[in-house]
């Protein structure tokens, strides 16, 4: 799939997500806090005279107010657990303070107004993945419910016939939070492949330009020389040291990407052009490090390869997990060194001269 594409599908669930919270915390959150708000102040108000005493229905819509805007405005992740558990707490709340001042003697009709009214801040939780507290909180706030029926004489079947109703709507709420993340993992799981082919397809991308620029280099370099040799002009013997080089070089881009690297393959190139020999093994060390890595592990060991004349030279970046990452080992007519560079940037030299003292130095790590 394409950049263009990939863009487009994230561009799309993006909006799509933003949208939806903007209406959710926007003009319609407060639009459906405002409306059930006044309903309920208005079904309180109303069947005043149903209850035995008023004060605790007033403090109950206090409650259900301030309940309100967490419950309807912060659905999802965005939701804190202790704002959560507070929400789904008010229900039972709103049952305690207002179930004994209902009438028992008959059905309570709207004066229950606080059991529709905790279930509509329950089933926001539930659209909102907060499944086990929307549930604990309807449990709860029915055990209240149970209790005061019970005390009152009024049994089981006044408990069913005032809470059975308010289950369907908690049930609605987690069918309908259940489809919205159903639907929100189906949207990633797209996106994540999504992403997944752009990369492969930057990745390929990338080869194949770098693939096409080694050509241009290649076809640049030995353009002129194969010309003179299919007109049958003979090559001197500069021109065919310059082709051993350019041989060399194009065999370690082969080897590895890393050996490439310019701060490493100039001063590998001018070396051999003088006439060392440089050999270059790569076990993975430095594999997939950045441009900063490679320059500050590998700068060191082009240092030393520019300050050599003669001999051979061998470069090895060592396998993945160990403490040092390159050593470089030189032979010359002085007789052998080899330094090794650490992970931490330390490097340690040891080495023999030309008339067999053995040397050995420390150098502490590179500050940072």
């Amino acid at each position: 799939m394409s950049r263009t594409r990939h863009g487009d599908v994230r561009g799309l669930a993006s909006a799509a997500s933003a949208a939806l919270l903007a209406e959710i915390r926007g003009p319609l959150g407060w639009a459906v806090i405002a409306t059930f708000t006044a309903v309920n102040v208005f079904l309180a108000v109303s069947t005043r005279h149903d209850v035995r005493v008023f004060w605790p229905t007033a403090l109950a819509l206090v409650l259900f107010v301030a309940a309100m805007p967490p419950a309807v405005r912060n659905p999802g992740p965005r939701q804190t657990a202790t704002t959560t558990w507070l929400v789904a707490a008010t229900p039972a709340l709103l049952a305690l303070l207002v179930s004994w001042q209902l009438p028992s003697d008959r059905s309570p009709g709207y004066a229950s107004w606080h059991l529709g009214a905790g279930s509509f801040l329950l089933f926001f939780l539930a659209v909102g993945y907060r499944w086990v507290a929307a549930w604990t909180g309807f449990a709860a706030m029915v055990a209240v419910t149970a209790a005061w029926a019970l005390s009152t004489g009024q049994g089981w079947g006044a408990v069913l016939s005032l809470s059975g109703t308010h289950a369907v709507l908690i049930a609605l709420g987690t069918t309908v939070g259940l489809t919205v993340r159903r639907n929100d993992r189906t949207i990633r799981g797209l996106i994540a492949q999504d992403e997944a082919r752009a990369v492969e397809q930057a990745e390929r991308l990338a080869r194949a330009a770098e693939r096409d620029r080694h050509q241009a280099e290649l076809d640049h370099a030995t353009r002129p020389v194969l010309e003179r040799l299919t007109a049958g002009d003979p090559l001197s013997a500069e021109e065919r040291a310059g082709l051993a080089v350019l041989e060399a070089d194009l065999r370690d881009r082969l080897r590895s990407p890393v050996l490439a690297a310019p701060v490493l393959a100039r001063a590998v190139t001018q070396a051999r052009r003088r006439g060392v020999r440089v050999q270059m093994l790569d076990d993975g060390a430095l594999s997939g490090a950045g441009t900063d890595e490679l320059d500050a592990s590998l700068g060191p060991v082009a240092q030393i390869i520019a300050g050599i004349d003669a001999g051979e030279v061998v470069v090895r970046i060592l396998p993945p997990g160990r403490a040092d990452l390159v050593t470089v080992v030189v032979e010359g007519p002085q007789g052998w060194r080899r330094s090794t560079f650490a992970a931490d940037g330390s490097r340690r030299d040891t080495g023999e001269d030309g008339d067999g003292l053995v040397t050995a130095r420390t150098a502490p790590r590179r500050s940072r």
